[in-house]
């Protein structure tokens, strides 16, 4: 997995986390089904993320529910507790999360995700995931 961009806070991480992503790579393109998906999550190979995080009004529901390693899942916390931080200071107003798939995976290849201010600049990570 790997993160590029947003807000400097957690760029120190970045080495961490892309040597793990071409050591560590797991290939999903067998995963196409959120049956498949959730037998992986009970068994502890994936955790469950929210695109839209609760603590900004995401639901529940499986249009705002991604499966992921659990490294993605502990980037997208540490990227969505920092975009946050930067809300509650006023300094961000806007956030996206959108996965990006390959092939016919329900596991997202990378998720990417931006946060801005109306007339800034988007900061943007990128969470690699295979």
């Amino acid at each position: 997995m790997v993160v590029e961009g947003m807000l400097g806070s957690i760029r120190s991480l970045i080495a961490l986390f892309r040597v793990h992503r071409w050591r560590h790579a797991r290939d999903f393109s067998n995963v196409r089904t959120w049956g498949r998906a959730e037998e992986l999550f009970a068994c502890g190979r994936l955790d469950r993320i929210f695109l839209w995080p609760p603590e900004l009004g995401g639901k529940d529901l499986p249009s705002n529910i991604c499966f992921v390693p659990r490294k993605a899942a502990r980037l997208k916390t540490l990227v969505d507790g920092t975009v946050m931080a930067h809300m509650r200071e006023g300094r961000i107003c806007r956030y996206t999360a959108l996965p990006e798939y390959k092939g016919g995976s329900f596991i997202p290849a990378r998720i990417v995700i931006k946060a801005w201010k109306s007339d800034k600049q988007a900061s943007t990570s990128i969470i690699e995931i295979w």
